[in-house]
């Protein structure tokens, strides 16, 4: 890791603490879908330990809130810290066990892991809660067809990809 790089992560995430700890009045300013949504555009430019904390903080204002468990999860599987993914992923579908991002998140996690027949559990899940087609369900199917390939099921795993 250069120094720049560092640099960079380590003044983003003392920005983020300064407004989180030390202007109360301001943070009481913002809902837990704001933090949510800096904590999307911090996950999206790669800056994954101030978007955890703004994650964090969105769960801490609102316990329930699905998608800042999942997107926190995201941010730690990018730090390869998949342990603690997996908890968020989990809690995420504790809330909302039919969130269908959750369960192809944890779906995907699980496959990595080499835990294949959860992976493919979570996958299937993923699928079967679809109300209607989107465009991001063409990834959970192939997905499902890696999972189905890699344990031998091939008829499944074409289907799949159709």
């Amino acid at each position: 890791m250069n120094l720049a790089y560092l640099k960079q992560h380590l003044w983003a995430l003392t920005i983020t603490l300064f407004v989180v700890l030390l202007l109360p009045g301001r943070v009481n300013a913002l809902d837990p879908t704001e933090f949510f949504r800096q904590g999307s555009i911090y996950l999206e430019q790669g800056k994954l330990g101030p978007a955890i904390v703004a994650f964090t903080e969105a769960i801490q204002q609102d316990a329930s809130y699905v998608e800042a468990y999942n997107n926190r999860a995201l941010a730690y599987y990018e730090q390869g810290n998949n342990d603690q993914a997996q908890a968020d992923f989990l809690k995420a579908l504790e809330l909302d066990p039919d969130n269908e991002i959750a369960n192809s998140n944890l779906g995907i996690l699980l496959f990595e892991k080499g835990d294949y027949e959860n992976a493919l559990a979570y996958l299937e899940r993923a699928i079967d809660t679809t109300k209607q087609f989107k465009p991001h369900h063409a990834v959970i199917f192939r997905n499902l067809a890696f999972v189905y390939e890699k344990i031998g099921i091939e008829d499944k795993a074409e289907i799949s990809i159709e």
